[in-house]
């Protein structure tokens, strides 16, 4: 339950919308019901994982996997880096790769799926370093305050032949 405080500040900063479907905040009730649930991501479709620094442990983020389907071989990914004076440090590519790696052994999903803001350049530039291809644009799928953002696809293959 170590992980409540720094999820519920992450997840009800308004700032953090933008790139989410949070819509309201969260209660404590349901960070606490959520990170004391034990499915897998076989189980419920979903996993998180906190990123954190190696030399001192500190929380950085998280790093979330989703939308599994493993019949259609697919995957989705989502990463933070919760405070911006930790961005653009190698920490969420570094992590971005360890679960790809990850999941190229479990050889359960074919393809990891990455929905990204057009005006989001990190994440962009972020998933086309790990050779994520970006394969379309979902038009104005995302409302940010009042702005429409469409949205990249990225996909990488997990096991290309």
């Amino acid at each position: 339950m170590e992980d409540v405080s720094d999820l519920m500040r992450w997840e009800n900063d308004p700032e953090n919308w933008k790139v989410s479907e949070t819509q309201n905040p969260y209660t404590e009730e349901e960070i606490e019901n959520f990170v004391d649930r034990k499915d897998t991501l076989e189980e419920d479709g979903q996993q998180r994982f906190i990123i954190c620094r190696n030399e001192d442990v500190k929380k950085l983020g998280t790093l979330d996997v989703f939308d599994a389907e493993p019949a259609k071989g697919k995957l989705s990914v989502g990463v933070l880096i919760a405070d911006p004076d930790e961005r653009g440090k190698g920490y969420a590519k570094e992590s971005l790769m360890l679960m790809v790696s990850y999941l190229q052994k479990q050889k359960v999903f074919e393809h990891l799926i990455a929905h990204v803001q057009e005006d989001n350049s990190a994440s962009k530039n972020l998933f086309e370093s790990c050779d994520f291809k970006w394969i379309g644009t979902k038009e104005a799928s995302r409302q940010s305050k009042v702005e429409q953002i469409n949205e990249r696809i990225y996909q990488l293959c997990l096991n290309p032949s």
